[in-house]
């Protein structure tokens, strides 16, 4: 992993100038395609020197480093984010069915991209000091910016942050720079011609569901009321019990009633809606697992 690539090197970057050859700052796949073409058969030469030889020496002599790096993603990997598995919010000490494991663990895994891997785009700024201030508003701790250190330290998160870099992605739209233009160089015609200019990108279509299916299971699914409380068997039952002074015997044997039933077929109801719901929703975040990554 490299932070700084020789090749956007202040000397490479003087000698491209020199040639009169601007490098894009973004763009998409075809015209980089382009450019590289372009670049290399009008100057071979210095392509390999600006373009070629710079990562190659560059990756010589950062070989050791890369020798730790790798020694330091294996640990994080294998006990500190355990990439390889999927945990959740379920008691650890009681018995759950597959089914709740398989519903919880996934939405686990949803409030973890969020909160961790999606929030850590929220901090990074190029300004040293807006980098500062994003980090103290989301509570970026001293110890979560060393990784050795991050390795034995609490696991930062933030939903704040999260939900910050959701909303700034859900109003991406296809405009100059998605069209690897700069802003203000794309002309009318060429938007005009452009498919879809204007429109939702497909990365912000998806982290609009992601957002959705975030606020659902945070929000609105522990909202929901609960079945025995929404349909009045709770009451029942404990009036019931309260009768029979608290007896669970003679609660058994007490009569069930029009009033029990009415209540019972409502607590059902709510169930089957609430399981229906849960598992159209489970659909919705398989559907959309391509769309979490960073």
């Amino acid at each position: 992993m490299r932070y700084n690539y020789w090749t956007s090197s202040k000397l490479v970057r003087w000698i491209r100038a020199r040639l009169g050859i601007q490098k894009p700052i973004f763009a998409t796949r075809a015209n980089w395609k382009k450019w590289r073409e372009e670049y290399r058969n009008e100057h071979e030469f210095f392509y390999k020197v600006t373009e070629v030889w710079p990562n190659k020496i560059q990756n010589f002599i950062y070989k050791p480093v890369d020798y730790l790096d790798k020694f330091y993603y294996f640990i994080n990997a294998r006990f500190k984010d355990r990439y390889f598995s999927i945990s959740s919010s379920l008691d650890k000490g009681r018995y759950h069915e597959i089914d709740n494991r398989m519903l919880y663990c996934n939405f686990q895994a949803l409030i973890d991209f969020v909160e961790i891997e999606n929030a850590s785009s929220a901090v990074y700024a190029y300004d040293k000091k807006e980098c500062k201030r994003l980090e103290k508003q989301f509570g970026v701790k001293w110890y979560h910016k060393n990784r050795w250190i991050a390795l034995f330290a609490p696991k930062w998160r933030s939903a704040e942050a999260g939900q910050a870099v959701l909303d700034h992605e859900c109003e991406y739209r296809i405009d100059e720079r998605h069209c690897g233009y700069e802003p203000g160089k794309m002309t009318d015609e060429q938007k005009a011609e452009t498919k879809h200019f204007g429109e939702l990108t497909g990365q912000a279509i998806a982290a609009r569901k992601i957002r959705d299916l975030y606020i659902w299971w945070t929000r609105t699914r522990p909202a929901r009321p609960d079945p025995m409380d929404a349909s009045g068997y709770t009451k029942l039952f404990d009036d019931k019990m309260n009768k029979s002074k608290n007896s669970i015997d003679t609660f058994l044997e007490s009569a069930y009633t029009p009033e029990d039933k009415i209540a019972s077929d409502i607590m059902w109801k709510l169930e089957e809606q609430y399981e229906k719901e849960d598992e159209e929703k489970l659909i919705e975040l398989i559907t959309i697992r391509r769309a979490l990554w960073t």
